[in-house]
């Protein structure tokens, strides 16, 4: 299976003395991703998407873009995230959308971040949500007698906000 996968990819990129031939791709693709193998899948659902090597086809991209991202595929993720906040190849539905999209964006996904920051800015956290789940925090969060396990110093609190807002300062945002 995944030497199955490197061939694609050697088809995909042109790598080697090999020159790029999006067909023998999805063969290859196809043979890996049949056997579970996500990456392969999130390859096919972009080559129905484009019509790279196969034919055009939103609702098979959408079919392989599911299986790899039901296995927790980042990138396909992302992908269902834009078909469902698009309509494309599946019914227009925000939280569908929203619930793909976090998804990716837990996963440390840009482009499911920067999505979700731009088309959708009512699902971000407050200031004041991130400075909670910042591990600077991780060690204020109880008092000395180890109780009240949702508490910090302001002095704590005041500096971890500065720092937020000195770093979006800096990025304009």
């Amino acid at each position: 299976m995944q030497a199955q996968y490197h061939v694609g990819t050697y088809y995909w990129f042109g790598k080697g003395d090999i020159t790029i031939d999006y067909a023998q791709a999805a063969h290859w693709f196809r043979r890996a991703a049949e056997q579970g193998h996500t990456v392969s899948q999130y390859f096919l659902g972009v080559m129905y998407e484009s019509g790279r090597g196969v034919p055009l086809d939103e609702k098979e991209s959408v079919r392989w873009f599911r299986k790899a991202a039901d296995q927790g595929e980042a990138g396909a993720q992302f992908k269902m995230g834009v078909k469902y906040a698009t309509g494309s190849g599946v019914p227009l539905d925000k939280q569908e959308a929203v619930r793909w999209l976090r998804l990716a964006a837990d996963q440390d996904d840009p482009d499911a971040q920067l999505f979700l920051a731009t088309v959708f800015p009512e699902t971000q956290p407050t200031a004041a949500e991130l400075a909670v789940r910042h591990e600077g925090f991780a060690q204020h969060k109880s008092n000395k007698a180890g109780s009240y396990n949702h508490t910090f110093s302001r002095k704590v609190l005041a500096e971890e906000l500065s720092l937020l807002f000195t770093a979006q300062r800096q990025f304009d945002n």
